[in-house]
């Protein structure tokens, strides 16, 4: 079920005596609802109890069309003017409020959910063909990266959760091993992780110990490092990961320390 924001910004008319459950959503709702009809206008004012469009040839065609939105405490967030437009239909050709990410957001939010790594063109294709308006390739990608952040989060606000996220690890279980290396300008760096069911099992391991290295797919290309080792079955065992910035001698010494902290049973070398 959707929200009640998302139920109420997909409503395609403004009425006076309409009801919201805060202005910023009859804000939404009231940009959503003239844009989907193609229609241009300005905004005239906006606080916290108070919001008005009007036409953006108001003054050279005398067009009488506004819709106000009022916040007061008897009747709540409520449309107090709705005047439709007076002018010309060419006032409002190729507007461009109908660009906009939050006008764009609905008509691609399955496609993108249903397919996270459609091209940018094909955006830009369905919002022409399916509704008769040509956007920018930038625009198409802003549409794509809102929809991702919407079903992903943003991955810049990750990093900061790493702190706490290795101490639940920690106090998960004691022999967890895990470490953060945060930068001098306290900036995210790198993070260990070895879980303590794994290292119970390292004595049991074959003597062989392989490393690797891969790419993330992250728009930080944050560098994946990997330990594994073989069980008596010939099974592969990862004994640790971690991730870094870099693929380098550095970085590499950096997870190899704490590899053998967290294996002292297993002779690795290095």
């Amino acid at each position: 079920m959707l929200p009640l924001a998302t139920v109420i910004v997909t409503m395609a008319s403004i009425e006076i005596g309409q009801t919201f459950s805060s202005l910023a959503t009859a804000k939404a709702a009231i940009k959503l609802a003239i844009s989907e009809q193609h229609e241009s206008f300005i905004i005239d004012y906006s606080d916290k109890t108070r919001f008005r469009i009007m036409c953006p040839m108001r003054t050279q065609s005398n067009c009488e069309f506004q819709v106000r939105a009022t916040d007061s405490k008897k009747h709540g967030v409520t449309i107090t003017h709705a005047k439709p437009y007076t002018c010309s239909p060419a006032t409002h050709f190729q507007a461009r409020n109908t660009h906009a990410v939050q006008f764009l957001l609905p008509h691609h939010r399955a496609s993108v959910v249903d397919n996270p790594k459609i091209s940018i063109k094909q955006i830009k294709s369905n919002e022409r063909l399916q509704f008769h308006n040509t956007i920018s390739y930038q625009q198409a990608y802003r549409v794509k990266e809102a929809v991702l952040q919407e079903l992903w989060g943003d991955e810049s606000e990750c990093f900061a959760q790493f702190p706490d996220y290795i101490d639940r690890f920690k106090s998960a279980d004691p022999q967890n091993r895990a470490y953060l290396d945060i930068g001098s300008d306290n900036r995210f760096n790198a993070a260990f992780f070895a879980p303590a069911g794994i290292r119970h099992t390292g004595r049991h391991l074959r003597g062989f110990t392989a490393i690797d290295g891969t790419h993330t797919k992250s728009r930080y290309r944050m560098i994946l490092l990997i330990a594994c080792g073989i069980d008596a079955n010939s099974n592969v065992v990862p004994l640790a990961w971690a991730l870094v910035p870099i693929e380098d001698e550095i970085w590499w010494n950096w997870f190899l320390i704490y590899l053998k902290a967290s294996y002292p049973c297993k002779s690795i070398i290095y």
